[in-house]
């Protein structure tokens, strides 16, 4: 098995040398031989690692000798070791959201913040495959788009799951040949939740038809990320095409004309982009309302809609305008590393931030600078009057920017007001930053004295793209 994962961390380039790594272990079978193997490795890499262990709450004692277990495994391996408590059953309680979802939240939010705390850069999870034939099938069952059907990502932004290709069965057998204690989570045979149900009942009874099955499910959802990220790239220009001037001002303003023009399959995509934007994720919008939304197309001048998270859509003459209502949560402070080149996940907004160097006779085709056509989703910077490191961050008090063009330096925020940016959108843009300049502000412009001119060598491309999770 370690074979096994050793190519899958060279043939997705998980990790560097030097990466500081959080691994995150709840104790079971899979977490436990996921951190086994990375303290195997790290000579090769020469990394450092970071247990984190999270008590959601839901089973009392059993919970707590869980947390016991892995922080006396931690030690016993010498590794540093966080452990930390939630309350999942009172955020259910208050948010309505399911058990899954809510130990989702939790955990994620628990994982960036001991990250950010021991400076770690990547973020291990114990994902298996099959792991990810179950969750293949769920979001068949629920009706999922591409995205759903292309499971979990190998990787995304500083997200990592090593174990991704290997199966349970494997690595039961590892944890057997290694000695390795263990701990069971009853919570895991309990038909009350959906994921235990496929495991348990679906993929047995689909195994009669192909013993394979778990393979082919997480085969296929190899292929179907591949055609979506073709359409991501799509779906990306489009959304230059469709988007009109009013966006930044109004929240998102797309052309009625312009989004009639593109396929269907992009008009949904630019749809699900348009929330995601504002909402600050894809969940919760169905293919009914993405339907519903192109339907208001059709109807009189004034009509709207309200979608999931209070997400409104009304039709002007011209347009149809989407604005984000109370119910958006506000945005906590982040601030994350971007790898150049590279990408980096940043989970308070959903979206992916990329940066790419390209030599200055490969720039890219686009009105990268003009005032009427200002590009929301990228930019290009003259890559030698780009200091680094590079940070993603969300404006703080205090910031100020010199824009393009602009007559000299100002406060960030007046930029926002003057380009009549509505207050809860501001925390949505992510800046991108040295730790003393901002560079590029999207929907806005790139920094002065950034721009590529005609004595650029290397051009630093960076882009923006939702993550629709």
């Amino acid at each position: 098995m370690l074979g096994k994962v050793k190519e899958t961390i060279d043939r997705y380039r998980m990790l560097a040398n030097g990466d500081r790594v959080l691994v995150g272990v709840s104790g079971g079978p899979d977490s436990v031989a996921l951190l086994h193997v990375l303290k195997e490795i790290s000579p090769l890499f020469g990394l450092t690692l970071h247990v984190a262990h999270l008590n959601h709450g839901f089973r009392g004692r059993e919970a707590e000798a869980d947390a016991v277990f892995v922080g006396s495994l931690a030690r016993e391996w010498g590794i540093e070791y966080t452990k930390g408590e939630y309350d999942v059953p009172a955020l259910i309680k208050k948010t309505g959201m399911s058990p899954q979802d809510a130990a989702h939240e939790a955990r994620f939010s628990f994982f960036r913040r001991v990250a950010a705390r021991v400076g770690a850069n990547k973020i291990a999870l114990g994902h298996n495959l099959d792991d990810q034939a179950e969750t293949v099938l769920i979001h068949l069952i629920r009706g999922g788009g591409m995205e759903g059907l292309g499971g979990m990502r190998p990787c995304r932004g500083d997200l990592i799951r090593p174990l991704i290709t290997v199966t349970r069965q494997q690595i039961e057998q590892y944890v057997q040949d290694h000695n390795l204690k263990t701990v069971t989570d009853s919570s895991n045979f309990k038909s009350i939740y959906v994921r235990n149900r496929v495991r348990l009942e679906l993929v047995p009874l689909l195994q009669t038809f192909n013993p394979a099955i778990k393979r082919v499910l997480a085969q296929t959802a190899d292929l179907i990320r591949g055609e979506a990220d073709c359409l991501d790239e799509l779906a990306d220009r489009a959304m230059e095409r469709v988007r009109s001037a009013g966006s930044i001002a109004e929240g998102e303003s797309l052309s009625l004309t312009g989004l009639a023009a593109e396929p269907l399959g992009l008009q949904r995509r630019i749809i699900r982009r348009a929330y995601a934007e504002l909402a600050g994720t894809a969940r919760g919008l169905s293919f009914h309302h993405i339907n519903d939304v192109l339907a208001l197309a059709e109807k009189e001048t004034g009509s709207r809609l309200n979608l999931p998270r209070g997400v409104i859509v009304r039709k002007d003459y011209h347009t149809l305008e989407l604005s984000a209502g109370e119910k958006v949560d506000p945005v906590p402070d982040f601030k994350y590393p971007l790898p150049v080149p590279g990408c980096i996940l940043i989970p308070e907004l959903r979206v992916e931030v990329f940066a790419k160097v390209l030599p200055a006779t490969e720039l890219p085709e686009g009105e990268w600078y003009s005032e009427e056509a200002v590009p929301f989703r990228q930019a290009v910077l003259d890559f030698q009057r780009v200091s680094l490191p590079l940070f993603v961050r969300r404006r703080r008090h205090g910031d100020r920017f010199r824009p393009f063009k602009g007559r000299g330096e100002k406060k960030l925020k007046e930029i926002m007001i003057d380009r009549k940016i509505p207050r809860p959108q501001r925390d949505r843009i992510p800046l991108v930053a040295s730790e003393n300049t901002i560079y590029w502000v999207p929907g806005i412009t790139v920094a002065d004295g950034c721009q590529v001119t005609g004595d650029t060598r290397q051009i630093l491309h960076l882009m923006v793209r939702s993550s629709l999770v």
